[in-house]
């Protein structure tokens, strides 16, 4: 009887430990896009634009990728502690929507509306808007 709760505190402990590297150690590294060598720089009008335009082709370019987008912000949301930041496009309707990083919260309460900023995230494609999520300043 002992022997099979050894054995089975052993699995449980393998177990935990396997789940703790997976989260924490094997998929931190993807969670920079500062990080990525792989970054695609473009303009935030131009994203927008190429998305609402030729949506098949901006998949196969942006989608899943890490994107350095530049643009000036027309609105910051602050919920639950989480920062979104729109970047303004040529279109009334639609922004660049920039879901923010929770771990440089304090540099984004400096952010200001109206001003250029340049950031790196995860591009979800368009969904109204252009989603990023995910994303860090650019430094």
């Amino acid at each position: 009887m002992k022997k099979g709760i050894i054995i089975i505190l052993a699995i449980a402990l393998l177990g935990v430990g396997a789940a703790y590297w997976y989260v924490f150690v094997n998929g931190a590294k993807h969670h920079d896009p500062l990080k990525s060598d792989q970054l695609l720089q473009v303009e935030a009008k131009k994203l927008f634009n190429d998305y609402t335009q030729f949506e098949d082709s901006a998949n196969k370019i942006y989608n899943g990728k890490v994107l350095q987008v530049k643009g000036m912000i027309s609105q910051i949301d602050v919920q639950n502690n989480r920062y979104t930041i729109s970047l303004a496009t040529d279109d009334a309707m639609g922004v660049v929507l920039c879901e923010m990083d929770t771990t440089d919260n304090p540099q984004y309460a400096q952010l200001k509306a109206q001003s250029m900023i340049e950031l790196a995230g995860f591009c979800n494609g368009l969904n109204f808007d252009v989603y990023l999520d995910r994303c860090k300043l650019v430094k």
